[in-house]
Order: structure tokens, then C-alpha cells, then sequence
């Protein structure tokens, strides 16, 4: 119907919204899909197996990225269906993956969001309370990046060259081991004074 209105009789996008109390951006949208929707993927929303929601917003920009790749899965997902979410998660995760990522999305993207929600509620500890998660992730993260710079300092030093950028970057060390130490003031009073946990 949307596409009827646009093409055969010429309405704009903001008439055909008013008509149907949509949006423009509304219209825009289903008329995207409408148009730039692979054949395949326009059976799967006809079918009922896949939402116009989640055809556009996800599964399309899936296939401008890889079509083949976004078929594939789409099709694997057949069967056991999907919610808007799991193709988000699918697309967000393939989007921003390497190589390795994205062919195990492929491959088998059911198991691929089981893993993923595995992983994702492992980081959840049941006995810690909402700030203490919050503070449990930003150790560990300080810990990561303190690794991460262990390795890669001696490197980017020796790499540099100018002592103008070796100065800044000891000034900046000399900031962060100042913060290093009252944190660990901090914990060591916290830890030894607190109640365990």
C-alpha cells in the first residue's frame, strides 16, 4: 500500500504518514524495506518468520554488509525463529566481528547467542549487588588495561623517538601511579577493615 501511494499516485512521505498516523521516518522505513528487500527476504516477512521490524532494521543492513552471510543465517534461524533482539544481536555481533567471529555466526548462529548468553550472565554474580557489580567490572577493567599497558609501554617507548612524547607519557604515568596508590591505600583499608564478602 505504501509503495502503491508513493509511486502510482505521488504522494510524498509526509502525506502517506498523516494518512496512516505514522511517522515520515515511519514510512521511509517500510518503503526502504519495500524496496530494497532481496526476494528472499521479503518471503521470509510474508511468511511470518521473520517481523518488518526486525527485517528492516536488521536483517537489511545484515545483507549490505555480506547478503550471502546474512541469507545463510536467516535461514538457519528458520526453523526455531528469532526475536528482534537475536537478529540485532547477530548483526551488532557480525557487524563489529573478525573474521573468526563471523564465521562462527554462520556457522550456527543459534549456538552462537546461547555462548553469548552464557557469557553475558557469567559476568553476573549472583551475590554481589548492583554497585558491587559495578565495582567488580571496573577492577577488572583497570586490571586489563593495566596489563595491556604492560606489555605495550616498553614497545611504544622504544618505537617513539621524541622525547617530547616519551615526557608526556611519563607525566601521565606519574598521574596514574598517584591514583594507583590511593586506590590501593583505599583497598588495603577497605579490604582489611570491611566485612569479607
Amino acid at each position: 500500500m505504501i509503495a502503491e501511494l508513493h509511486r502510482m499516485r505521488g504522494w510524498d512521505l509526509g502525506r502517506i504518514g498523516g494518512r496512516l498516523m505514522r511517522s515520515k521516518a515511519w514510512v521511509s522505513k517500510r518503503l526502504e524495506l519495500i524496496e530494497r528487500m532481496p526476494g528472499w527476504l521479503t518471503e521470509e516477512v510474508a511468511a511470518g518468520r521473520i517481523g518488518a521490524h526486525g527485517a528492516a532494521h536488521h536483517v537489511l543492513p545484515f545483507t549490505r554488509v555480506n547478503a550471502d552471510d546474512a541469507k545463510e543465517v536467516v535461514e538457519k534461524l528458520r526453523s526455531s525463529g528469532s526475536t528482534d533482539r537475536e537478529l540485532a544481536a547477530l548483526y551488532a555481533s557480525y557487524k563489529s566481528g573478525n573474521r573468526d567471529e563471523r564465521r562462527k555466526i554462520v556457522e550456527d548462529p543459534r549456538l552462537y547467542l546461547r555462548v553469548r548468553s552464557a557469557a553475558e550472565q557469567g559476568r553476573l554474580d549472583p551475590d554481589l549487588n548492583e554497585a558491587e557489580q559495578r565495582c567488580r567490572r571496573n577492577l577488572d577493567l583497570v586490571g586489563g588495561v593495566s596489563l595491556g599497558l604492560a606489555r605495550d609501554l616498553p614497545r611504544i617507548i622504544s618505537e617513539g623517538g621524541l622525547d617530547a612524547g616519551k615526557g608526556k607519557l611519563k607525566t601521565a604515568w606519574e598521574r596514574a601511579e598517584e591514583r594507583f596508590g590511593m586506590l590501593a591505600k583505599t583497598a588495603a583499608s577497605t579490604f582489611r577493615d570491611g566485612p569479607e564478602k
